[in-house]
């Protein structure tokens, strides 16, 4: 890969699959659903462990971003007592996990213990990504030092100037404005001064012009892609993560330009294709990342990626763990249908078998073809990968390793 080109190198689930440290995972669950389909017995699929989890800390957020999917759980009175965030994280690692992303339904490091809790997570050997809007500098610099070679932080920006990052992160919803632009890309500077091998995110929620969620009319920040990619080499960040905004619907899900016509979806990809293409030749040197869902939408195969099996198999490898409960796909963060268990039902070695148990049930009763037919799926190719390998003929405990270098998924 030349430095002008997109990483895509980060949606290789396949690969990561095969990491050393996910392999005897995903060899459980290649057995595991191979005799589901022969007896209908969820047995051997209980027992395959989580590799990866993202860890909603807290629903709290001082930002209030007009495209928010998780809009609907932000600043919830749910609350995670840390007993059960610790016990949760030392009976997964017991288990197999090897991974925990900071991400989600809340700002994390808002939570009171968030220093602490990021020095558990590292104390454990576990591989650690953290997603926030940056805007807590004196919360991250105590920890900004654990971050090793595969572990990452990105903050969620959205912008190329302070009047758009304004728009976005606050005035869309009637809040008043607490960080600029500037502020946050000195978080991000200050981060890498102490730790300049960090792994640094840019995030860029990509709004297409015409969109509105929840009665709020969002901003088309679509040329200011350039500008971002300038601003993320000025001031240190590593990598430029790009991904196409989202508009959750009531029982459709994560839904991409809901109500565009054809017209109208070709004019706006050829629209961020340019633009992208003017930020990497004004930035050679920094990594741009792009979604899947993004790079489907821009090669117009966002239908591929809305055509799901059955049982999401990925949901048995990676979930979101949140305070107001455990559920097997961040698309679904917040709905009964995929709630797996309550937020302590991982906090203990006994309960977790329940309840990976009541999550291999509900996996395999969640019918994931019909329910998420209109989700432009990133796990798409990962629950691919998997059936191909659940109905080929590679026994089950001779799977390959690969040189994967982490197990993000």
């Amino acid at each position: 890969m030349t430095k002008t080109q997109s990483d895509h190198s980060i949606h290789k689930f396949g690969q990561k699959l095969h990491h050393p440290a996910a392999l005897p995972a995903f060899s459980q669950l290649v057995a595991g659903l191979r005799h589901y389909r022969t007896t209908g017995s969820v047995e051997q699929l209980s027992s395959v462990p989580l590799v990866s989890i993202n860890l909603d800390l807290t629903t709290a957020c001082d930002h209030a971003c007009g495209h928010c999917v998780d809009d609907e759980v932000i600043n919830q009175r749910h609350k995670f007592e840390l007993e059960d965030i610790y016990g949760t994280i030392d009976s997964l690692v017991e288990r197999g996990l090897s991974s925990v992303i900071l991400i989600g339904g809340g700002e994390p490091t808002l939570h009171p213990r968030f220093v602490d809790i990021v020095k558990h997570i590292k104390a454990k050997g576990l591989m650690l990504g953290l997603v926030t809007h940056g805007g807590h500098l004196e919360r991250m610099k105590p920890v900004a030092q654990l971050f090793e070679s595969r572990d990452w932080i990105r903050f969620s920006i959205d912008a190329g100037k302070n009047e758009t990052y304004q728009d976005i992160h606050f005035h869309q919803s009637g809040k008043k404005a607490r960080n600029s632009l500037e502020e946050i890309l000195n978080n991000g500077r200050a981060l890498r001064e102490i730790n300049p091998n960090l792994q640094l995110g840019f995030s860029y929620v990509v709004v297409p012009p015409g969109q509105r969620y929840h009665g709020r009319e969002l901003l088309d920040n679509i040329d200011e892609i350039p500008l971002a990619a300038q601003l993320a080499v000025q001031y240190g960040f590593t990598y430029l993560s790009l991904k196409p905004c989202l508009i959750k619907g009531e029982t459709e899900g994560e839904t991409l330009m809901p109500g565009a016509s054809a017209d109208e979806v070709i004019a706006v990809t050829d629209r961020i294709r340019a633009r992208i293409s003017e930020a990497r030749a004004a930035q050679p040197m920094l990594r741009i990342v792009e979604s899947q869902n993004l790079v489907a939408m821009l090669g117009e195969a966002l239908a591929k990626l809305r055509e799901q099996p059955k049982i999401c198999y990925a949901g048995f490898l990676r979930q979101v763990v949140t305070p107001s409960g455990i559920f097997h796909c961040p698309a679904w963060r917040g709905d009964f249908r995929a709630k797996v268990g309550e937020n302590s039902a991982y906090a203990t070695v006994d309960t977790s078998r329940l309840t990976a148990q009541d999550s291999a049930l509900t996996l395999t009763s969640f019918n994931a073809a019909a329910t998420c037919e209109h989700i432009a799926c990133f796990y798409n190719s990962m629950n691919r990968y998997i059936e191909g390998v659940v109905e080929s003929d590679v026994a089950h405990n001779l799977l390959p390793a690969s040189e994967a270098l982490d197990t993000f998924l």
